[in-house]
């Protein structure tokens, strides 16, 4: 198996549900961390049916407590923030 591709999206709001989606179905092995000051989002997301032995997920609240490095990075956010 090879190295799994750390992405990051920020938003996780309908536009990033599909960016994470689309990470999700692209057939790779990703550790997806998600920031979302709504906990919302994150229910919806738990809802989908995602395969967990490709797909890692990790949850924050806010982006302050990231640590890693990311090969991939989504900004999904409203441009006003």
């Amino acid at each position: 198996m090879s190295k799994p591709i750390n992405a990051l999206v920020v938003g996780a709001g309908n536009i990033g549900l599909r960016h994470i989606e689309s990470l999700i179905n692209s057939g790779q092995f990703y550790n997806i961390t998600i920031v979302d000051p709504n906990n919302f989002s994150f229910d919806k997301i738990k809802k989908n049916d995602v395969n967990t032995k490709k797909i890692n997920l990790e949850f924050y609240e806010s982006i302050h407590v990231l640590e890693k490095n990311y090969d991939v990075i989504i900004i999904a956010t409203k441009s006003n923030i």
